[in-house]
């Protein structure tokens, strides 16, 4: 073997002070000691020795320039390391310090669940394996979730590189619903917001499960629980029945159940939160056989509406799906403005943000108003408080978002998603048609739908 190379000198392992070592010249310049790193040196100490070099003055980092400043940080009184001595060769130097770095495979999703099912295999609890490995619990229980479901384990495996553990866990909880599983692997894969598909796959189970509730209590009663009536249908609303040509009055519900068309459909109704509830119309199925006469409320008869064009039928598809997505955003809008506020990190142009908005009156004024919200701005730091006055504003903005916003977005809507957007968050499809790019897309929305 040659010995011109690094490699080749073996030295000794020698357990020194970090704070006595040189971190020499290296190719890495930001070195970032991130809180979990710490304190993994903090629990477990460095594991692997890092190389230095002795001149007989001082002792150089010549490899592990992370793991020394890191142990610095964490306080360690010593940390092992290789003394080598090699000639001042900086070719050499750059070049393996470069292949150190370069030719190293974090763990993927994949070995990362097997490592965390064989942690909870030795009765390790979730809680105690987030705290041991520094990671979070809900990631920990994901991966609990994902190795249950074979299904999850698969499409972890395969596809690695994209579904992250709790991607893995919701393919775990819809492994009976091959679309959604679908449809969560393609949005992981083309590096759209898996969160958004996730809840909408949920809340569309959610209003399911309701709708089927209510319709059971419906049946319960004897009633029959139809679908409700397509555009254009001769079913009509008991509400909008005259009992004969000479009636001048509806007929009521309760005179209309003897009626053989006698019927119900659900009607939905949403809340802001995105949840739904839904309420029995009462129809008749043939209101013409029945001998009933539609009118309106001055008593004239209705004609009966003709069939939706394709083109129109198009464009309300697009709605709903739209109206369902905007929904599940609601609610992904909601838990990352809670994490992004406890946030820590320098914003991009926050500055000019926060101005814009207190120009054009876009500041929660309220929300400055309570005194314990004060008090606990005086104690944030700069950059804390900072955020914070961010995250109020985005959330004063959340709160006055509805349905109508992504068919009719503002530069208000377009900035302050833009805003989340550079500020890590990312947007569903619908959310994208605030923004400006997407603006001459959204008038071919339904068209292409």
């Amino acid at each position: 073997m040659g010995t011109t190379a690094e490699t080749a000198t073996v030295g000794t392992v020698e357990e020194l002070d970090p704070r006595t070592l040189v971190v020499a010249a290296n190719v890495r310049a930001d070195v970032q000691l991130d809180a979990a790193f710490v304190a993994s040196l903090r629990d477990l100490g460095v594991l692997e020795p890092v190389t230095v070099v002795s001149d007989g003055d001082e002792v150089r980092v010549r490899y592990g320039q992370r793991r020394t400043l890191g142990a610095i940080e964490a306080g360690l009184a010593t940390i092992p390391a290789r003394v080598i001595d090699v000639a001042d060769d900086e070719a050499l130097r750059i070049v393996a310090q470069m292949a150190e770095n370069d030719h190293r495979t974090a763990l993927s999703n994949a070995d990362r669940r097997v490592a965390y099912e064989q942690l909870s295999g030795l009765g390790l609890t979730a809680a105690q394996i987030a705290k041991r490995t520094h990671r979070s619990k809900e990631e920990v229980q994901a991966a609990t979730a994902a190795s249950a479901s074979p299904a999850a384990t698969a499409a972890l495996a395969q596809h690695q590189d994209s579904l992250s553990l709790l991607d893995a866990a919701a393919i775990a909880e819809f492994e009976d619903d091959e679309q959604v599983v679908s449809s969560i692997v393609q949005a992981a894969i083309e590096g759209e917001s898996t969160a958004h598909v996730i809840q909408q796959a949920r809340d569309e189970r959610a209003d399911r499960n309701t709708r089927e509730v209510t319709a059971a209590s419906l049946r319960d009663k004897g009633l029959t629980v139809i679908d409700r009536p397509p555009y254009g249908s001769p079913i009509t609303e008991v509400s909008r029945l005259l009992g004969t040509r000479e009636a001048t009055r509806p007929i009521r519900e309760e005179e209309h159940e003897t009626c053989p068309g006698h019927a119900v459909y659900l009607a939905k109704s949403y809340m802001r939160s995105g949840d739904s509830a839904y309420s029995p119309i009462y129809v008749c199925t043939d209101p013409k056989g029945n001998g009933h006469t539609v009118a309106d409320p001055y008593g004239r008869t209705q004609p009966v509406s003709g069939p939706m064009s394709e083109e129109q039928k198009a464009e309300r598809r697009a709605v709903i799906e739209n109206n369902k997505a905007w929904d599940a955003a609601v609610k992904v809008r909601a838990e990352w403005l809670a994490s992004f506020a406890k946030g820590t990190g320098k914003l991009v142009d926050v500055e000019r943000f926060i101005a814009h908005a207190v120009a054009r009156g876009e500041t929660p004024a309220r929300t400055y108003q309570d005194t314990k919200e004060t008090a606990r701005i005086e104690r944030m730091s700069a950059p804390a408080a900072t955020r914070h006055a961010a995250a109020l504003i985005l959330a004063a903005w959340d709160q006055g978002t509805s349905r109508l916003t992504w068919r009719s977005p503002s530069a208000t809507d377009a900035r302050m998603m833009g805003a989340m957007t550079a500020w890590g968050y990312t947007p569903g499809p619908v959310e994208r048609l605030l923004m400006p790019k997407a603006a001459k897309k959204r008038t071919t929305t339904a068209k292409s739908a």
